[in-house]
């Protein structure tokens, strides 16, 4: 199964057309896209509402289960990611997360904490700290693991981990 994560496009409507070109399962948006709930680029994917999204229909946080993984997303300024993981954490178990997806950072990362993986794809347009402007592909693999990689709007590849 192949899962992209997007966050943090500020109103960037060309997104969509670098993400459809992988040919993904399911397109999740970690919020800030601070485009209308309706928006045509923003449908047929899982969409959340972060901190500069005035639409009040985005959800802030959803659980959706595919390929037997439970993957929880929210934009992250809920849950005070800026100084950690840890609350974050709390919620994630109270979901029975296997994957949570977060943006907010404009940073990319992805770690395993216990058995659970948090991955943030960084940002599609304002990137900080150092970073290039990213997404995130998600390829869960039959075994368990998933392999994230890391990709520019360009598709050159930033980064790759796989996680056990």
């Amino acid at each position: 199964m192949r899962i992209i994560v997007v966050s943090d496009t500020h109103g960037d409507t060309q997104f969509r057309q670098v993400l459809d070109a992988y040919q993904a399962d399911a397109i999740f948006h970690a919020g800030d896209s601070e485009l209308d709930y309706e928006a045509k680029v923003m449908q047929g994917m899982y969409r959340i509402r972060g901190n500069n999204d005035r639409d009040v229909r985005y959800e802030t946080e959803l659980s959706v289960t595919l390929g037997g993984k439970t993957i929880f997303i929210t934009h992250g300024h809920l849950y005070d990611i800026y100084n950690g993981l840890q609350r974050l954490d709390y919620r994630a178990q109270e979901v029975d997360a296997d994957i949570v997806l977060f943006g907010h950072t404009h940073q990319l990362g992805a770690e395993k904490v216990g058995d659970i993986l948090y991955l943030n794809p960084g940002s599609f347009t304002r990137p900080r700290g150092g970073h290039p402007a990213t997404f995130a592909i998600l390829d869960v693999r039959i075994d368990g693991s998933v392999k994230v990689t890391y990709r520019t709007p360009k598709g050159i590849i930033v980064h790759e981990v796989i996680f056990k």
